[in-house]
């Protein structure tokens, strides 16, 4: 469970200042210290900054809050830096370009939602790309191969409008949206895309641990192994193919070209395939191996503790040590293995093991497991993502309006209590 505290006015901003202050609310809440086993934050260097951060910061007077980097920003950052492929950078703006070119002028919206219901189209509007969410632009990106053709049509027709600024922009925006560069590179984008959609959502859920985002980030790694071969791309070709109007062609390339990309291919599918296809791939795939390994290691020592991953050898053992070391501060003697001696017996003769850690709390004696209670508690607690707290500046934003601007701290906190706990009776 997850639950809204309050908004602290900040004006120092340093790593310091930032610590201290969390450190002070926590307190000033009557909240125990010796329970706080995490912290979750984004990317930014004055939060995780493994020398001054605010993660140190908060671990040198609490060794027991073990930073986990939220795993939505994690995923942004593995789309945004994957999609620096050259095409794929190129297919994005062209795409914020189109959707700018509407949405800065209320007549061509219109034009786009009258032609969108002369056509049948599922929808009339195009979705601007998020600077920031890159998990979603696959929405954005979606909506605008599904109107694809009513965008062309809008343009063809703009060309002949009386703004001569208009139909110059109109034409230039159509040249580059039906180049066979562009086409390639949104069919691609938007496969690979459509897996890390469902991620996106899996590693929002409010009931989501740590282990079982792990464990998807796994699957849509090797997901996408999967799919980096030539009868996969030969499917995403014919689809190119029928969204063109021409026929794909490749750019030049030559014997010697240093300033842009020079892949050589003897068709069209292969460039592609070479260029564009693969490469992406496998920077999503580097990307999430590389920096889903930290989550990993977080939760490399507690896992073992669940019934599916018990294990009594010598290294698992070591392994517990030193998880007792960091969480429960004292020298570990052998009544801890013992335990879990115990716990990985117990679980042998069961066929069906709870698979959660969730799942595990509810058949955990706490009285038989003492240890091994804590340290379940200990991984279902373990922050994931932050995107659940930050949807407490969607209510801010409908409290504190332009009519309500010199609203106190005070009273600001206690609607937005009242807003986030609808289940509790004021």
């Amino acid at each position: 469970m997850e639950d809204f505290l309050d908004f602290i006015h900040v004006e120092d901003v340093s790593a310091q200042a930032l610590g201290n202050t969390i450190v002070t609310h926590l307190l000033s809440y009557n909240l125990d210290m010796d329970k706080l086993v995490g912290q979750g934050f984004d990317g930014a260097a004055v939060m995780s900054g493994r020398l001054r951060g605010v993660r140190t910061m908060i671990a040198e007077q609490d060794p027991t809050a073990q930073f986990v980097h939220c795993v939505a920003h994690v995923l942004n950052l593995v789309l945004a830096h994957s999609c620096e492929i050259p095409m794929i950078r190129n297919c994005i703006g062209t795409i914020k370009s189109i959707v700018n070119f509407f949405r800065q002028s209320p007549l061509r919206d219109n034009l786009l939602k009258k032609i969108s219901d002369q056509t049948d189209s599922s929808h009339s509007t195009l979705i601007s790309l998020c600077e920031t969410r890159w998990t979603e632009k696959h929405v954005a990106v979606e909506r605008f191969a599904e109107m694809l053709p009513v965008v062309c049509a809008i343009f063809e027709s703009l060309q002949d409008a009386v703004s001569r600024d208009a139909a110059t922009e109109a034409y230039q925006l159509q040249t580059a949206m039906e180049n066979s560069q562009f086409i390639m590179s949104l069919v691609i984008l938007l496969k690979v895309f459509s897996y890390t959609a469902d991620l996106k959502k899996a590693m929002q859920k409010v009931n989501v641990d740590l282990m079982n985002t792990c464990s998807y980030a796994k699957t849509v790694k090797s997901t996408l192994q999967n799919i980096r071969n030539e009868s996969e791309f030969l499917v995403l070709f014919e689809q190119a193919k029928q969204m063109s109007s021409s026929d794909i062609t490749v750019p030049r390339t030559t014997g010697r070209q240093t300033q842009r990309s020079n892949v050589p291919g003897e068709t069209a599918e292969m460039y592609y395939r070479r260029h564009v296809f693969y490469p992406f791939i496998e920077h999503v795939i580097t990307e999430l191996d590389a920096r889903f390994k930290p989550h990993e290691a977080t939760i490399e020592g507690i896992q073992m503790l669940l019934p599916e991953k018990t294990n009594n050898d010598s290294r698992t053992k070591e392994n517990l040590k030193k998880i007792a070391q960091i969480f429960l501060g004292e020298n570990v003697g052998t009544t801890i293995l013992s335990e879990y001696e115990i716990w990985h017996n117990h679980w042998k003769s069961v066929e069906e093991k709870p698979v959660t850690a969730i799942d595990v709390i509810g058949q955990c004696d706490e009285l038989f497991f003492p240890s091994i209670k804590k340290f379940i508690i200990i991984l279902a607690t373990l922050p994931v993502s932050t995107p659940t707290p930050e949807r407490c500046f969607s209510t801010m934003k409908r409290l504190k309006t332009y009519i309500r601007n010199q609203m106190g701290g005070e009273r600001l906190t206690g609607l937005a209590l009242m807003s986030v706990h609808r289940d509790l009776a004021v």
